[in-house]
């Protein structure tokens, strides 16, 4: 029985035996040097690892434990990146048609009404007037302005660098660096820069909107077609959410309610629903023909709202129980950012930079169609940026670099 063993044992070694064995391998034995693998070829037990030899007849049994024969030696085999995988768009929905909304006579703009010329100078740029609102002030993108509510005190601005949009959360104001490829962290007290993220990939990204979620922020990428999760703690990237693949059209407006972040993305016209827990897209929207989902989002107690590009008219209302979109209505002047209140939604209708002296009314319509409240607002006042805050309901002009407030006695 030991002559037996020992001819087994020396038959491991002989000229024959495939290439790509190593000396630990003609022991048997279960363990490799690090680097190697441990791996059956050819019947016999062998360490695998780059730079041995090899043969192409038992090419299909290297590349199953990840290596390749190339000229007589093994290569570690270098799997192709699977092709990224997106959410399926549903079809385009027929209807509901645009609808006009029934205007109520307009009230004039109440006397205690506070309108505010920011200190903007070459700060101010125009299209870029987003509002943010954190526990004791309402921010302005543009420049990045604080307004204390108390005394309506202007300061700033704290950056020359342009901020697309805004985000309140996690004990600070966000902004985001659409043609740097970042994300500018404010401390919400003095203002000062307390970090700058790069989003990664290089510029072009194009970050947007953004929002506060689950102890996250959360911003769109226009370009990168992503949702991405910034964690507060370290300033990094977290998570990518991929909604479509990169170029025009991607991500814009951003918003979070009913537990779900809403995100509009024009290429598709479609809003995506996502968890914010588990990252997940749990819903696509798509828009019926006619409003584009390029605008803000607002989400309310029992709707979503969705404006349409900035010059355009149209507000989507999509029920949030059956993720459907139920009404399209036509608000007779140009929307842009809306601020959910409760079942009611504020906006700014009307304004044109291509007509001046187009009229401007501040609107707030009921989760029903029908409109609340309607205040003349200045000849001229664009579209900009809403929010409902200390009272208030607060909106800024997306061309003049002036913001006007608005007690809110609706409630």
């Amino acid at each position: 029985m030991r002559m037996l063993a020992y001819l087994l044992a020396s038959a491991a070694l002989l000229p024959g035996m495939p290439s790509g064995l190593s000396s630990t391998s003609a022991t048997a034995s279960a363990e490799c040097a690090r680097g190697s693998v441990r791996a059956v070829i050819g019947g016999h037990v062998t360490c695998l690892r780059v730079g041995v030899r090899c043969k192409k007849r038992f090419a299909k049994q290297y590349r199953k434990h990840g290596f390749r024969c190339r000229n007589g030696r093994l290569r570690k085999l270098h799997k192709k990146p699977k092709p990224p995988t997106y959410p399926k768009l549903p079809p385009t929905p027929p209807g509901p048609a645009p609808k006009t909304v029934q205007m109520p006579p307009a009230a004039a703009l109440p006397p205690t009404a506070h309108t505010f010329t920011l200190p903007a100078g070459n700060n101010w740029v125009p299209d870029v007037g987003d509002l943010a609102v954190t526990g004791d002030a309402v921010w302005v993108s543009s420049g990045l302005f604080r307004v204390a509510p108390g005394t309506n005190a202007v300061t700033g601005p704290f950056t020359t660098a342009q901020s697309q949009d805004i985000g309140a959360g996690e004990g600070s104001v966000w902004a985001s660096g659409y043609d740097q490829d970042v994300v500018r962290r404010f401390d919400s007290s003095t203002g000062s820069l307390v970090a700058t993220i790069k989003l990664g990939g290089g510029v072009g990204s194009s970050p947007e909107g953004m929002v506060d979620a689950a102890g996250s922020m959360w911003v769109g990428t226009h370009h990168g077609g992503a949702l991405l999760r910034i964690d507060a703690q370290t300033n990094t990237v977290s998570r990518k959410v991929l909604l479509v693949p990169s170029g025009s059209g991607g991500p814009q407006g951003v918003a979070a309610g009913l537990g779900s972040i809403w995100v509009d993305v024009p290429s598709a016209n479609a809003v995506f629903r996502i968890d914010p827990n588990t990252a997940k897209v749990v819903a696509v929207i798509s828009l019926p023909d006619g409003p584009s989902a390029c605008g803000g989002i607002a989400v309310g107690t029992s709707a979503v709202w969705v404006t349409s590009c900035l010059d355009g008219t149209l507000i989507a209302r999509i029920d949030p129980a059956t993720n459907r979109v139920v009404s399209v209505l036509d608000v007779g002047g140009e929307v842009i950012q809306p601020a959910a209140e409760g079942d009611t939604v504020w906006f700014v209708a009307g304004g044109d930079p291509d007509n001046p002296p187009a009229p401007a009314h501040l609107i707030q319509l009921r989760a029903d169609d029908s409109v609340m409240t309607r205040i003349a607002l200045p000849t001229g006042f664009v579209s900009g940026g809403t929010a409902v805050a200390f009272g208030s309901v607060w909106v800024s002009d997306f061309v003049h670099p002036q913001l006007i407030r608005v007690p809110d006695h609706s409630g």
